[in-house]
């Protein structure tokens, strides 16, 4: 008995006919072989009908430009560059309800809808550039551009989903309620993956885009670490121990896929980047909370890894000098540290070279640490003397504690702050 077709190929095969039939209206106007790009765009707003009543509307929307189209608009392509709305289209009905295998993972639907709306665009765009009757018009290395809209602001312009990715069975579930066929099926896991896989990466390239880089936005970071300090709030009543565990439980499955950024970096990217450091040194500060040092060294550990220049990578330090010793790696990353001064944060260049003293005299560098003391004392002049000596009595006694105390070596650093 033949399956019914499902959510995924009917929508497709609805929408793909009425793509090509105004596709093929428009075209008249062009040359063959003139077209650099076509736009397939969906938008999704609130709209009210005569007694004032709100409901969910949906415009989908189809431009075409060849090369001095292009040029005019600068190589950019947005919602308001000459699309045109398909006459009396409209989304068939919406998604099917989530499978529940993926209901304990799962939070922001609309970001899922957005992924299944534009993978079906993809997918349109395909056929439309492989289609008879529309390849004669499609010049060489033509290419795609596509957005979803949601009513919310929420928008996707390229067939990945960038949320909670679960385990490959979970996947399969949740494809399997909404998609027919197995090469579909395929494709769908191919894009809803940590990174594009195979037959993914064939449908980017066929329709001339490439996949976004595997990172989440800052607004999606911000989602998951303001729900982690949300609970610290609702159980504001309990002991440390509790809050502190719920926030880690909330947030360390999402962060903990999610790899340091390495690549070309834009703003958006930067401005995660910043926001991925932040939600990894939160999860080390309640870790530390919880004296689980070897958990709070890993997630400031990868603070360092992905922006070196916060907060997080101080702690780390401290972790190294206080509660896990490691001097020779304290010393590593101060060292590191100095050596881009210029782009720490302001917190951080308030302690960076406080922190290298230290690090030179826990590895018994007297000369060196002599010479970032009296640097201090030099650049510092508001700053009382005896606040650094303070600092380096400090840094001898925890030097002392691991082995017998050296009156010499002791009298040649304090002798800096006697000139």
């Amino acid at each position: 008995m033949k399956e019914e077709m499902k959510w995924f190929e009917e929508i497709t095969q609805y929408l793909f006919k009425e793509y090509k039939s105004t596709f093929l209206k428009k075209v008249v106007n062009y040359e063959k072989e003139s077209i650099k790009k076509i736009a397939l765009l969906r938008n999704q707003y609130l709209d009210y009908d005569d007694d004032d009543n709100d409901y969910d509307a949906v415009d989908y929307a189809l431009g075409i430009y060849s090369k001095d189209e292009m040029q005019v608009l600068k190589n950019k392509i947005d919602e308001s560059s000459g699309s045109e709305v398909l006459e009396g289209v409209e989304d068939l009905w919406g998604p099917p309800t989530l499978n529940k295998a993926w209901e304990k993972n799962y939070e922001y639907s609309t970001d899922f809808e957005m992924f299944q709306y534009c993978a079906v665009l993809a997918t349109i765009a395909q056929k439309l550039l492989e289609d008879t009757e529309i390849k004669p018009y499609i010049m060489k290395g033509a290419s795609v551009f596509m957005k979803s809209f949601g009513d919310f602001n929420e928008e996707c312009t390229v067939p990945m989903y960038k949320g909670v990715v679960p385990e490959v069975e979970i996947r399969k579930k949740v494809i399997a309620d909404f998609v027919t066929t197995d090469e579909n099926k395929k494709l769908l896991l191919s894009l809803w993956d940590k990174e594009v896989t195979e037959p993914g990466k064939t449908l980017f390239k066929q329709i001339g885009i490439n996949p976004l880089p595997n990172y989440p936005s800052e607004s999606d970071i911000s989602k998951e670490l303001f729900k982690a300090r949300h609970i610290l709030v609702e159980k504001e009543n309990e002991s440390k121990e509790i809050r502190n565990k719920a926030a880690i439980d909330s947030l360390e499955p999402y962060l903990e896929d999610i790899k340091p950024y390495t690549g070309k970096k834009s703003k958006k990217i930067t401005e995660a980047i910043k926001e991925h450091e932040s939600a990894c040194n939160y999860l080390g500060l309640w870790y530390n909370g919880l004296k689980d040092y070897d958990n709070a060294e890993k997630w400031w550990r990868r603070c360092y890894q992905i922006l070196p220049t916060e907060a997080g990578t101080l702690n780390l330090c401290l972790i190294y000098k206080n509660h896990k010793p490691n001097y020779p790696e304290f010393l590593k990353i101060c060292e590191h540290l100095t050596s881009i001064y210029h782009k720490l944060s302001s917190y951080s260049q308030m302690y960076a070279w406080e922190y290298l003293a230290t690090a030179y005299v826990l590895n018994e560098d007297i000369e060196k640490a002599s010479k970032t003391f009296k640097k201090l004392i030099k650049e510092n002049p508001e700053e009382k003397i005896s606040y650094y000596k303070s600092l380096a009595n400090k840094a001898l006694d925890k030097l002392f504690e691991q082995r017998e105390r050296d009156k010499n070596l002791e009298n040649k650093l304090l002798s800096i702050f006697e000139e």
